[in-house]
């Protein structure tokens, strides 16, 4: 009698083992086989999204390498993320924007307002595309205040083709400020900067207006 429950003792054990073993092997089994989704990590996180929504996009990821490069004035750094971020990109309006204070701040005017124009027929948020009317003004006024001091600088007679080409320079430099203030007008959430406009259009006006009578005055010295 002691032998048989004994034995049925022993029986209950054994089974018992083999369900904590049976238990052990399946959790060991699904933690195996449970593959990270791609752009996860093994926990679970996400570490990249294309929609930016459930993660950081490879476009902000590039974005943000190259603000980071440009904070430390590392130029050649901060331009080619922006060129990549474009790549990803092309019809957000933003690495545009970034390209082109990168090229300016490197001195490449000319080619910065190439990439403002690029900027601002691609999709922008309001914030973004005053940003772009802003520098493409603030672009063309020193172009024209350039173009105005090399001829003026001179001792030859001024041609009606370079008075015409000054003049024609500041007039796109006031309209594109014109442009600026209205689209802030129509955008009422856009940090306002129309004192600002309307102060560099009286500027680009009265600097027109001193190239005039500078002209004038330059023609009749040269005449008498």
């Amino acid at each position: 009698m002691r032998m048989a429950r004994l034995g049925a003792s022993l029986a209950v054990a054994l089974l018992s083992l083999c369900a904590v073993f049976e238990a052990a092997a399946g959790e060991a089994s699904e933690r195996g086989g449970k593959a990270a989704k791609p752009g996860t990590s093994e926990g679970g996180a996400v570490l990249s999204d294309p929609e930016n929504v459930k993660g950081v996009s490879d476009f902000e990821a590039k974005l943000a390498e190259g603000r980071q490069a440009f904070a430390k004035k590392e130029l050649a750094r901060a331009r080619a993320a922006f060129d990549e971020a474009i790549v990803m990109k092309p019809e957000e309006a933003r690495g545009y924007h970034l390209l082109a204070q990168t090229q300016l701040e490197k001195g490449e005017r000319d080619a910065a307002l190439a990439t403002v124009d690029k900027g601002l027929a691609k999709t922008a948020a309001d914030d973004v595309a005053a940003k772009l009317l802003a520098l493409r003004a603030e672009l063309l006024e020193h172009q024209a205040s350039v173009q105005g001091a090399s001829a003026t600088g001179g001792s030859a007679t001024e041609t009606a083709d370079i008075a015409e080409a000054r003049k024609g320079a500041w007039e796109k430099a006031s309209i594109a400020y014109g442009a600026y203030q209205v689209f802030l007008a129509a955008h009422a959430r856009v940090p306002d900067h129309q004192a600002t406009a309307a102060e560099r259009k009286k500027q680009i006006a009265a600097r027109k207006q001193r190239e005039t009578q500078y002209a004038v005055v330059k023609s009749k010295r040269e005449n008498s």
